[in-house]
């Protein structure tokens, strides 16, 4: 598939997640579809180019939308393992997984009192993939 559809398709995916969004339906699995084709932007385009360090950013930002910071963590660390990575953007990965745990943290007061961020965040994805009662039988 070219570079030229799979824009296309993210700009499409993104339009139908914020548009779910909008009007309060469930948006994971659109933030996920969008994760997943910023990600295969990602692997067509170099991390060198400004094309490719943006579709790694937003394969990142989709992924934490749809609350799937496993997910967002892989990513993070895979572009910023690449060669040639810039240190900006290895950076701006990282900020976004920490901004995403302090944003959790508020979500989840008492969890961070008892918890780091990122304690919070893995908390967090087992909740919504396995449920509340995992969490109290743990």
């Amino acid at each position: 598939m070219t570079t030229e559809i799979l824009n296309t398709l993210v700009t499409g995916a993104i339009w139908r997640a914020e548009q779910l969004d909008a009007i309060g339906l469930e948006t994971e699995s659109a933030w996920t579809e969008v994760s997943r084709l910023e990600e295969e932007l990602a692997r067509q385009l170099p991390v060198s180019a400004a094309e490719g360090r943006i579709a790694r950013r937003g394969a990142v930002r989709a992924a934490l939308k749809a609350q799937n910071f496993a997910r967002a963590q892989d990513l993070v660390e895979r572009f910023a393992g690449e060669d040639g990575a810039p240190r900006a953007l290895r950076a701006d990965l990282r900020e976004m997984l920490k901004a995403d745990a302090n944003g959790l943290s508020e979500q989840f007061p008492f969890a961070s009192k008892h918890h780091k961020p990122s304690e919070v965040q893995m908390l967090s994805n087992l909740f919504l993939q396995r449920g509340p009662f995992w969490l109290a039988a743990a």
